[in-house]
């Protein structure tokens, strides 16, 4: 996401080059052109589906550890039992004794989920903005990429949330935690070392 950032002026140009062109000569010469910039960067375009996918099976393998582990069945953070389920949470409500650890935790890790998956997309605006790039009205309704990227990331966004409602809170701070750890990385990557190849490339 972070190298798509850097190769989309690239992208727009080769989707200005080539607006309005639909004969099939084209469409091939665009994608060997796009494939072009893809090596260049070293972009797989169908990356971040298959990482989806191959966090499906990372999650139910983490999800049966943590409900056969004693410190999940049994323990306790800030004495909020981890094996709560952030749906049991939400239905005291009403009751005398309102869980509000599970709940803020849940609501949490959907928040920093979001973040961490929007932040490439905020920083590359952040970086328009600093030096005065436009982007040409065309290009934003044309940009199906984007959109095909964010309808993505929102939907593992909406299946995790739905999931992790009737799953044990330890779920819940395991990806609180990665999202944390993302946004830190995606920071990283976009303050640090994007910063040093700009001023090596200069």
């Amino acid at each position: 996401m972070q190298r798509m950032q850097e190769a989309q002026p690239e992208i727009e140009r080769l989707q200005s080059k080539y607006k309005g062109k639909d004969d099939e000569r084209s469409r091939m010469m665009m994608a060997q052109e796009m494939q072009k910039v893809y090596t260049k960067y070293d972009i797989h375009p169908f990356g971040s589906i298959l990482v989806t996918f191959i966090q499906l099976p990372i999650m139910m393998g983490v999800y049966y550890a943590t409900m056969r582990a004693a410190a999940v069945v049994y323990g306790t953070f800030f004495g909020m039992p981890l094996s709560e389920t952030p749906i049991a949470a939400f239905t005291s409500f009403g009751s005398g004794d309102v869980q509000w650890g599970p709940m803020i935790v849940y609501v949490l890790m959907i928040i920093f989920q979001i973040i961490s998956l929007q932040l490439p997309k905020w920083l590359k605006k952040y970086d328009d903005k600093k030096n005065n790039v436009k982007q040409k009205k065309y290009l934003k309704q044309e940009n199906g990429m984007a959109n095909t990227m964010n309808t993505t990331m929102y939907f593992s966004t909406a299946l995790i949330a739905v999931m992790y409602l009737s799953w044990p809170i330890a779920m819940s701070f395991y990806w609180l935690v990665s999202s944390v750890i993302r946004s830190i990385q995606s920071l990283f990557l976009h303050f640090v070392i994007m910063d040093k190849d700009k001023t090596k490339k200069k």
